[in-house]
């Protein structure tokens, strides 16, 4: 059994356990959708928890679909293979990515949204730590102390790196 999950989620290994083919609304408007089954996260009655991507095809959305659509392993031009149902359907299912995501609220009620579908061997920006600013701080200090000694004018301001508005270049 599993249930959506509730809260912000970022960099999470989940699972595509559906997924399918839509035209939304009355513009329909193309999408691929994709239930990830979270794979270390679990409800507090220890439920399987779950959350729906949306991957919309439209002109604006196109290239950053397409990216997501390529870290779950499809490359393909036709977007038939999208649907599960066509003979020529791409099959998503078991495949991972690093999720991100939270709770949004849509038309009046709170519902969990994927921001990113990254593939499993994505970076994020690690920060660094106090330990690690420190470091720098001493390494970079001195350095900027002495950059701004140098670069000041008589009222202590900071001069411009181009202290002429547009520099004359001789030919």
């Amino acid at each position: 059994m599993s249930t959506k999950i509730s809260e912000d989620f970022k960099y999470e290994i989940a699972t595509v356990v559906e997924h399918g083919f839509s035209l939304i609304s009355e513009k329909k408007t193309p999408c691929a959708w994709f239930e990830f089954q979270f794979d270390k996260i679990r409800s507090d009655q220890n439920e399987y928890l779950t959350v729906r991507a949306y991957l919309y095809l439209t002109e604006k959305a196109l290239d950053f679909s397409l990216e997501k659509l390529a870290a779950l392993g499809w490359t393909g031009t036709d977007i038939c293979e999208l649907d599960p149902n066509e003979e020529v359907g791409f099959n998503f299912i078991g495949r991972q990515a690093l999720i991100t995501g939270g709770m949004q609220n849509y038309k009046g009620k709170n519902r969990a949204v994927v921001n990113f579908i990254n593939d499993l061997n994505y970076q994020p920006i690690k920060s660094a730590t106090s330990p690690e600013f420190k470091e720098i701080n001493a390494k970079l200090k001195g350095k900027i102390a002495a950059y701004r000694s140098k670069n000041q004018n008589v009222n202590g301001t900071e001069q411009p790196i181009f202290p002429d508005p547009e520099p004359v270049i001789p030919f």
